[in-house]
């Protein structure tokens, strides 16, 4: 037992540090009492200190971490989930307050140590790889609609940067993302022809089918391939379900077909007329294949991007 020289106090042994004879809670207050009085002083005396031994605090912290890793890791997951939410709250107001300024020092800093910051991100990337993997599947798996609403509006504030980006990076890493799509594509394969063939079986399906051969037969003719499933059912609905040569109906026996109204190779020699709106009548495909690539000059429709239809007699 032993008398605190402050309070005059009898208490144990371990209530008193060796080298002074007041107690632990009396030398508590006066630190407290002391740094409220002198609270900018001390910051001021605190901040040169550290300017004038920024090296050695560093090697010291870096030791001392080192040494005690697990028990700095135990203790701050202990004291975070003691304060959960009193963290979650104080940050959410602190970073508030400080968004712009914090957002200019990252920002200026990422820029002064680029070449530092990568090297330590990927090693750090290499080291906890796994660790990264699952977290990620995890958070994924809980923020399904967050994230594709924050991906869709990212896209669409960052369009034109993003289809810059990815041309630059396509062509810089064209080897290893056709290792990735083939690797890709072979553990995949059955799933990629399912999905395939449902595509294939729709309207915009068909339609993006008719633009690819088009384009196969047009290469290196430079004319448009624009043709929009929404558009074809536009030219069927203009012309009111009937062929525009012979003039009989549409059946499911005897479907609408794409008709070049200016061919793709006119037989004179001049130049074609691409797959777009424009250029494109609904026939049987009878009348399609009697027609070939001669332009029909009895009756030409020349379609209106404000849907309307003149009608042109051959002269």
């Amino acid at each position: 037992m032993k008398i605190c020289s402050n309070c005059g106090v009898e208490k144990e042994s371990e209530s008193f540090y060796s080298h002074t004879n007041q107690c632990k809670d009396c030398i508590s207050k006066k630190s407290k009492k002391y740094r409220g009085e002198h609270l900018e002083e001390i910051a001021s005396r605190n901040k040169k200190y550290h300017e004038g031994h920024k090296k050695e605090i560093a090697e010291y912290q870096k030791k001392y971490n080192e040494k005690h890793k697990e028990r700095i890791v135990s203790w701050r997951k202990e004291y975070y989930l003691k304060r959960k939410k009193r963290i979650a709250d104080y940050n959410k107001q602190h970073y508030g307050e400080r968004k712009e300024k914090r957002s200019d020092y990252q920002k200026r800093y990422r820029e002064e140590h680029k070449s530092e910051t990568a090297s330590r991100n990927k090693k750090y990337r290499e080291d906890h790889l796994e660790e990264i993997k699952s977290h990620q599947k995890k958070y994924n798996e809980e923020h399904t609609t967050e994230n594709a609403v924050r991906r869709k509006k990212h896209r669409e504030n960052h369009r034109e940067e993003l289809a810059i980006h990815n041309k630059i990076y396509r062509k810089e890493h064209s080897e290893s993302l056709a290792i990735s799509r083939k690797k890709y594509y072979n553990i995949h394969k059955e799933e990629i022809a399912e999905r395939n063939r449902n595509y294939s079986a729709t309207s915009n399906g068909k339609a993006a089918s008719v633009r690819r051969c088009n384009a196969r037969r047009s290469a290196g003719r430079n004319v448009e391939n624009t043709l929009t499933a929404e558009q074809w059912k536009k030219i069927i609905k203009l012309q009111h379900n009937v062929c525009n040569i012979c003039k009989r109906k549409f059946t499911s026996f005897d479907p609408p077909t794409r008709d070049h109204i200016i061919p793709l190779i006119p037989i004179d020699g001049t130049k074609g007329g691409g797959l777009t709106f424009e250029n494109v009548q609904a026939v049987h495909r009878s009348c399609n294949s009697s027609k070939r690539n001669k332009i029909h000059r009895g009756f030409i429709h020349v379609w209106l991007r404000d849907n309307d239809v003149i009608k042109l007699d051959a002269t």
